[in-house]
């Protein structure tokens, strides 16, 4: 009885080994069709609202930069190349700037793909650009986790975890964030390409389209790129050999110089600006404040937005968020650290957490030592501010990419483990044992006990629910119980993420200011065709404004027309008209100077310079800048200096549109100055007046200073007038008087501005265009210096007669730009041709040899 039972058992196992076997031949041989259709299929059920067009893929919450910065720079984008042959100037972003800065500093893929689209698809442009990046993660990543020669089940864990990560989906709602995910993704097949030495013409490809996404980025990436480098190197080589990690090393950079080369048509320009601008060398500088911070100190922020007092809040949104993007609340509800988009966004996959222990099983001493090093940098750079601000080279206070770094080392501890657990059917329980009962703690410790319903309960059970189950099918995944356990995890984790990331995309609430009531955070089709938002009567306002007037002026919008929870300051990018307001991370340097000097924002304030008011608030500086056009809804009764100064034209809807009595238009000349620092003393209101009756000039931004000072007169703070002696009859003048000399344009563009005007004595022609090295000026055919007035905008010293005048806009280094683009693509050009021919011949060869 006994030997025939030990027959039966034997005979059972075989069965069951055959099964097994037939499992992994199925996996092996249709494992890239099986990754791609459980990628599409969770894609489908977590896109379904934005694939089906019920929704954009727009979000009214805190992911608001979606409408007020995404949306509008992408509906600018593509109305500037349809009526500009090139990428230059834009008086459509603040009082102008360069369209490339913009663009190359902060872009997404969709940027270049709108010009082939109708405007009125554009809101719906993300929805599958975001379902593309999607998919595209997954099928670099599997090409990667292949490359890295993991086992085939291992290949299509991974794609399916990656491209549903958090900083995928809730960083995907600004857009670039998913962008990121995408280009890490193509960024690890080709550094283990390059590593390995089968693969270097796509590695110069991943760092273009680095380069031309967003340029920082070049180096957040170039950070990543040694870390992983140096991280690859010491795991896999058998000792440290100096001379060949310089080697691959030199191989990466020449590599990347290669890549930058080629996208230097784009770039050059932009490192320019970034320079130049206030974030890197203005006043609004994180530097001095972030550097300051002692390294060993932690952050002790004690404060959400809700005003709850809580110890040590960063360090405990930094653990949830490891479990899950939504426990301590989904968008407006978030009550962690800093923000819903900028905490921590680290969730990668709860099975990440439980396995990644596991891999320091199967490592030598050797290897043991380089994992844990490498993972404690990274829990150092986590846990203690400085270290973090010094990855962000002192510029800011916050995680982004330094998120998805984290989370994929994490990633690929865990997936290497789970091979090798699959190839040696060997898993320390131990191990797998104390790593769940650690999570769970790290999970129910009472961190916000004094604090109601800062952690969202269903989610922290949903967690643990997945965590034992994890660790219950890791334990059969070493029993002859195998098949079943492996697929039950691919059917937990796709369960997992696809429910977790619709808890990201669809369980955020927001209140309606306009409707009051309680709907999601995503813009529905309803609400894009309802005449709101960007779809409102300030369209039909423009229509008519451009049919009726075809010259140079300035439209003051006093509304927002953007959705979102905040205020749209881009709305002249959408409405395609010149403005003075601009919401950028980078915001033109003059521009910003310009308001500054005239006491509008504080410039060591770093968010007033990236929400730049502009002039809404200041009606005489709109009359300088040559506004011609009131867009409202409240009463002109409301506003004392718009019903004197301005007639109302026609009502469209709830807009009404003015028009000013006595227009200043673009070009006007001056004969009256003061000094920066005499001018720096007066009143907001004698700033305002004073402007319209002479230039605030300063010795460093002026050639023509000494001409200046010569030839006119000197404005005083004793020619000032208070406001109660202020009259309409006084401001009329000042423009009748400033109108005496004006420039008569007979050919404008973005880029170019051609005119005549004719002085009876020597003066400034004055532009309220903000001063950039790409503007160049010609006055009768010769080249003329261009001055910088009122802190930030230009003007051009005169001589008494009939002039002929000349402003051209070329991008700064853009020439350069091209030259290095042209290089790049001949030397990659020679290379990709050299590696063809190579590989012709070694194929030659095998066959002769064969022969």
């Amino acid at each position: 009885m006994k030997k025939s039972t030990n027959k039966t058992k034997i005979i059972s196992a075989k069965k069951d080994n055959l099964k097994l076997n037939k499992f992994d031949v199925f996996i092996g041989k249709y494992k890239i069709y099986l990754s791609l259709s459980i990628v599409i299929i969770a894609g489908i059920i977590v896109f379904k609202e934005f694939l089906f067009l019920k929704s954009a893929y727009l979000f009214k919450d805190i992911a608001s930069d979606s409408i007020n910065g995404y949306f509008p720079f992408l509906s600018h984008y593509q109305a500037y190349l349809k009526e500009n042959s090139f990428l230059g100037w834009s008086f459509n972003i603040g009082m102008g700037q360069s369209i490339v800065n913009l663009i190359t500093a902060q872009s997404d893929i969709t940027y270049f793909i709108s010009s082939f689209l109708t405007k009125s698809s554009l809101p719906f442009i993300a929805n599958y650009i975001e379902f593309f990046k999607l998919i595209v993660t997954a099928i670099f990543f599997y090409l990667y986790l292949k490359n890295l020669k993991l086992s085939p089940y291992v290949l299509v864990i991974g794609s399916l975890i990656l491209p549903f990560s958090s900083f995928f989906i809730i960083g995907g709602n600004w857009q670039i964030f998913s962008s990121q995910v995408f280009l890490l993704a193509m960024l690890l097949f080709a550094l283990e390409k390059l590593y390995s030495k089968k693969m270097y013409w796509f590695f110069p490809i991943v760092i273009f389209l680095i380069s031309i996404t967003q340029i920082f980025s070049l180096y957040v990436y170039g950070v990543f790129i040694f870390i992983y480098t140096l991280f690859r190197f010491l795991s896999v080589e058998d000792r440290l050999d100096y001379k060949k990690l310089i080697l691959v090393y030199l191989n990466i950079f020449v590599f990347s110089v290669l890549g930058f080369l080629l996208s230097s048509f784009f770039t050059f320009n932009v490192i320019h600006e970034l320079i130049n601008g206030p974030r890197v060398g203005g006043e609004s500088s994180y530097f001095k404040t972030l550097s300051s911070v002692t390294f060993y100190s932690l952050d002790n922020d004690s404060t959400n937005k809700f005003g709850y007092g809580i110890p040590f809040l960063h360090l405990k949104t930094l653990i949830l968020r490891f479990f899950s993007s939504d426990i301590l609340g989904t968008g407006l509800n978030y009550k962690g650290w800093y923000n819903y988009m900028e905490a921590p966004m680290s969730y990668i996959g709860l099975i990440t957490l439980v396995l990644f222990p596991q891999i320091f099983q199967f490592l030598n001493k050797k290897q043991k030592i380089v994992y844990s090093s490498f993972l404690g940098f990274w829990i150092l750079i986590c846990v203690f501010p400085f270290f973090r601000y010094a990855f962000w080279l002192f510029t800011g206070d916050y995680y982004r990419i330094l998120s998805l770094f984290v989370s994929f080392f994490l990633l690929f501890f865990a997936l290497n483990a789970l091979s090798k657990i699959d190839s040696s059917n060997k898993i320390s329980i131990k191990t797998l044992i104390i790593t769940t009962i650690v999570l769970l703690i790290l999970l129910f410790f009472p961190y916000f006990s004094k604090v109601v319903n800062v952690i969202n309960k269903e989610i922290q059970n949903s967690v643990a629910f997945f965590l034992i189950s994890y660790t219950i099918l890791l334990y059969v995944f070493t029993t002859k119980y195998k098949q079943v356990a492996k697929i039950l995890i691919i059917l937990l984790v796709f369960i997992e993420v696809v429910s977790f990331s619709n808890i990201s995309l669809y369980k955020r609430d927001f209140i309606n200011r306009r409707t009051g009531f309680k709907e999601n955070a995503n813009v529905s089709k309803r609400e894009i065709k309802q005449k709101i938002g960007y779809n409102d009567f300030t369209n039909d306002a423009m229509s008519f404004i451009s049919e009726k007037d075809k010259g140079f002026f300035r439209v003051n919008k006093e509304f927002p027309s953007g959705l979102a929870i905040h205020s749209s300051m881009n709305d002249a990018m959408v409405f395609n008209f010149y403005g003075t307001q601009s919401y950028s991370s980078f915001n033109q340097k003059y521009y910003i100077n310009f308001l500054s000097g005239f006491n509008i924002i504080d410039p060591k304030i770093e968010t007033q310079t990236r929400w730049a008011q502009g002039l809404n608030s200041r009606p005489i500086l709109q009359t300088l800048a040559s506004t011609k056009y009131q867009i409202r809804k409240s009463s002109i009764d409301s506003d004392f200096f718009i019903k004197y100064a301005y007639d109302s034209i026609k009502q469209f809807g709830d807009v009404k549109l003015l028009q000013i009595k006595h227009f200043l238009p673009l070009g006007f000349c001056y004969d009256k100055y003061i000094s920066s620092d005499d001018f720096k003393i007066f009143s907001d209101f004698n700033k305002d007046v004073t402007s319209l009756k002479a230039l605030v000039i300063d010795t460093k931004g002026a050639p023509d200073y000494k001409k200046i000072t010569n030839s006119f007169t000197e404005f005083s703070i004793k020619d000032t007038i208070s406001v109660a002696a202020f009259t309409f009859d006084n401001y009329f003048f000042n423009i009748f008087k400033l109108k005496e000399d004006t420039l008569k344009i007979s050919y404008r563009s973005q880029n170019e501005i051609k005119g005549e005007i004719e002085i009876k004595s020597d003066k400034i022609l004055f532009f309220s265009i903000p001063f950039d090295e790409g503007w160049k000026a010609k006055v009768d055919g010769n080249e003329a210096k261009i001055n910088i007035v009122d802190f930030g905008l230009m003007g051009i010293y005169l001589e008494k007669g009939k002039h002929k005048i000349e402003l051209v806009y070329e991008a700064p280094w853009f020439k350069y730009g091209k030259i290095a683009s042209l290089a790049g693509l001949f030397i990659y050009l020679i290379l990709f041709g050299y590696n063809i021919i190579k590989k012709r011949q070694t194929k030659l060869t095998a066959k002769e040899e064969l022969k």
